[in-house]
């Protein structure tokens, strides 16, 4: 029995399930990269200005599944205009991981998908550290809204909290990336276009 599909389309999804596992499950990860994304969010985030910052960091307590801990705070106060907690690797570095297993996948010369993944890692990053930033601002705008701007300030907050925590936007991110940078419908395609053209080798004829 073949294990391994001739087909080109079983055979991207089987290797593309298999380097997501390997991506997610490779012992390390989170301890690596959950610090490497707070240091990166700190650093970025400066942004908010002169006066206030966000500063990310890994909680006190685990308990409760997350493993990022960020506050919002003015420079010239020491109790925080607002707290959040949330687990960064499952919506930062699960989408990172998907496109990566995607693109690695893909039946393309090594080289393009090494260019590939690259952009497509910095991508994903962007993207999750945008929804970070987006979070952080409408958490400071509710915090800093009057009587008449309240409503609205905590509507946009909600949306933005939603917004993180839904699956559906990183996935079509992930995909609209992939598709970007790799052309799946030519590549695949074409693969399946010629091994359909590939000679076949005769039947040996009996004798009798």
């Amino acid at each position: 029995m073949r294990l391994w599909p001739r087909r080109p389309l079983p055979r991207f999804a089987l290797r593309a399930l298999l380097w997501l596992a390997l991506l997610l499950l490779l012992p390390g990860t989170r301890e690596v990269y959950v610090p490497a994304f707070h240091a990166q969010a700190n650093a970025l985030f400066r942004v908010f200005g002169p006066e206030r910052a966000v500063r990310l960091s890994a909680p006190e307590d685990a308990s409760d599944g997350s493993d990022t801990r960020m506050v919002g705070f003015d420079r010239g106060r020491l109790e925080p205009r607002f707290e959040a907690r949330f687990p960064i690797f499952g919506r930062s570095f699960a989408p990172v991981a998907g496109v990566a297993a995607l693109i690695l996948a893909m039946p393309l010369p090594l080289w393009r998908r090494l260019a590939a993944l690259v952009a497509g890692v910095l991508a994903l990053q962007a993207f999750a550290l945008a929804l970070t930033a987006f979070l952080a601002w409408t958490a400071f705008g509710a915090a800093d809204a009057g009587a008449e701007t309240q409503q609205a300030w905590q509507r946009a907050s909600r949306m933005a909290r939603e917004l993180f925590n839904q699956e559906l936007p990183r996935l079509i991110v992930v995909l609209l990336v992939w598709a970007v940078l790799t052309q799946p419908g030519r590549s695949l395609s074409g693969r399946a276009g010629a091994a359909a053209r590939a000679p076949v080798a005769p039947a040996p004829s009996r004798k009798d």
